[in-house]
């Protein structure tokens, strides 16, 4: 298992590579919880979650989505960590789009 409070970048939309500005501008920041197996069973399923962070201020609005990646990989980089997987679909859609997040472990940019 996997936690720490980080900021993530998806770096795909739709399933197409976002341009690095792009995925720069679309940072969140939060804790992120990765699991790597089912806690009860062991079976692997590979999960990550990013719950949002705390608003700094108790009159501002908090996020209510949280992002989520299925069958997610880890892998060290040199500017950070890259997890890669699967967006979770609807379910009124058979179309899966791959995903890869850039994460950069700390505090607050």
């Amino acid at each position: 298992m996997i936690s720490m409070w980080c900021t993530v970048y998806p770096l795909y939309a739709h399933g197409k590579r976002l341009s690095a500005e792009a995925a720069k501008a679309r940072g969140h920041y939060g804790w992120l919880y990765m699991r790597p197996k089912v806690p009860i069973t062991g079976q692997p399923d590979p999960r990550a979650y990013l719950l949002p962070a705390p608003p700094a201020s108790t009159d501002a609005p908090i996020l209510s989505s949280i992002l989520e990646l299925e069958c997610c990989t880890l892998r060290a980089i040199s500017r950070g960590i890259r997890l890669t997987g699967l967006e979770p679909r609807p379910p009124s859609s058979w179309t899966v789009h791959r995903q890869s997040w850039w994460i950069i472990p700390g505090a607050r940019p």
